[in-house]
């Protein structure tokens, strides 16, 4: 029988554009040291959602063999992550009447428990819980009320949930790779936590992962994630309209994406032509179209799906930061920066995950992966180190998250 060792972490980002899996070990002082990256195309995936558990299966057996053969390492456990656009993100509030006694752990999980305990009833299961503001007494902004006085004590939380019979399947495709799923993360929190400082984090900003399967939006705030959100459609869909309006193969846009691609055209562009492979075997083989009309047609899809991004902040009702950071792999679009930042009238900057250890990957494209490597180690050591007066409560919290 194979027993991962104690301090060996192993997360499986599940895109839509490609599986990555990524091991690493907790050394001295607590520091992560990235041992093996395994990554393949994505197969039976679409937009977070399994759609052929057989093809989904074979390619994350691959993706995690080869981190495995990178890290000499075998796993039997991992943690996975789930798209945004496929979980249900609410906000609860609680409140308790403490009669004027010290507020103590008790007090902070029972309020907490009211917040979670509905969802037992439900066909979902709770990803994350973050306690974003406590109001003691009518006054707002407290982070921490342990060791206060009051009466009368309010917890906001935002909830983040999944549909169960969603994490059913994706529970079964990594069991198929002989890997026990430890726990599920929001891939939008993992690339916060990747992408974004911590000023961004207390003081508030908005996230927007441009994926290949589909859009992601988040709101950050008193360093807890208030809001996230999804929109199935992403970079593949804008490489599916390259391909069409040039009548050529999907590889062939993908590539011409990639180097010429673009979201604001210049003079200069209708007169830069590029060479477009063609797919109708009885035409020539190669035509010239000019770089604006590549633009015209990527330009026409990316601003759809801002303006998607728009009608999920409005649909929040939260007043949000005019700060934006946009990440994951379409970010590196040349003018997408300036166009989020002129459309939604806000600060922009393209944010790409902290370096660990060992990771050679740095670009957006691997933020998520980065930030659920961060997650796990979090999660990992917090189990050590949590005390036995909370050990019972977090018992119980478990037992919601697993749907018990």
């Amino acid at each position: 029988m194979i027993i991962q060792r104690t301090n060996t972490l192993a997360i499986l980002d599940i895109g839509s554009s490609k599986f990555v899996c990524v091991i690493g070990r907790i050394g001295q002082n607590n520091v992560l040291q990235i041992l093996g990256v395994g990554h393949r195309a994505a197969n039976g995936v679409r937009s977070g959602i399994i759609t052929d558990i057989g093809m989904a299966a074979q390619a994350l057996k691959e993706a995690i063999g080869a981190a495995e053969i990178a890290a000499n390492e075998r796993i039997r456990t991992i943690s996975v992550n789930l798209s945004s656009n496929v979980l249900l993100s609410q906000r609860a509030s609680s409140e308790l009447n403490i009669v004027g006694r010290e507020i103590t752990y008790k007090e902070l999980d029972k309020l907490m428990f009211d917040n979670l305990q509905p969802y037992q009833k439900q066909q979902l299961n709770i990803i994350h819980s973050f306690a974003f503001d406590y109001t003691l007494d009518g006054k707002h902004g407290i982070n921490n009320p342990l060791g206060m006085y009051g009466n009368t004590l309010v917890c906001d939380t935002h909830i983040v949930a999944s549909p169960s019979n969603l994490l059913l399947n994706i529970f079964n495709c990594v069991y198929r790779c002989k890997v026990d799923v430890t726990h599920y993360v929001s891939s939008a929190y993992a690339t916060g936590l990747a992408c974004l400082t911590s000023d961004e984090k207390k003081f508030g900003v908005v996230l927007i992962e441009f994926g290949g399967g589909s859009t992601s939006i988040s709101i950050f705030e008193n360093n807890q994630m208030i809001f996230t959100d999804g929109i199935p459609i992403g970079g593949i869909v804008v490489t599916h309209d390259v391909a069409k309006g040039l009548r050529t193969t999907f590889a062939h846009a993908e590539r011409i994406k990639t180097l010429y691609g673009g979201v604001f055209a210049t003079t200069s562009d209708n007169d830069e032509m590029i060479e477009v492979p063609l797919t109708d075997e009885w035409e020539s083989d190669t035509v010239l179209i000019s770089r604006n009309l590549l633009i015209e047609i990527m330009s026409a899809r990316i601003e759809e799906i801002i303006e998607l991004v728009m009608l999920k902040l409005k649909d929040s009702h939260l007043q949000y930061s005019n700060r934006i950071v946009i990440t994951g792999g379409g970010a590196q679009v040349p003018g997408l920066k300036e166009l989020v930042s002129e459309t939604l009238v806000a600060r922009t900057r393209i944010g790409g995950p902290q370096v660990l250890q060992n990771m050679e990957y740095y670009d957006p494209s691997f933020a998520t992966a980065t930030g659920m490597m961060m997650h796990a180690m979090d999660y990992s050591l917090d189990k050590k180190q949590t005390g036995t007066h909370r050990k019972g409560f977090l018992k119980l919290i478990q037992e919601l998250i697993d749907g018990k």
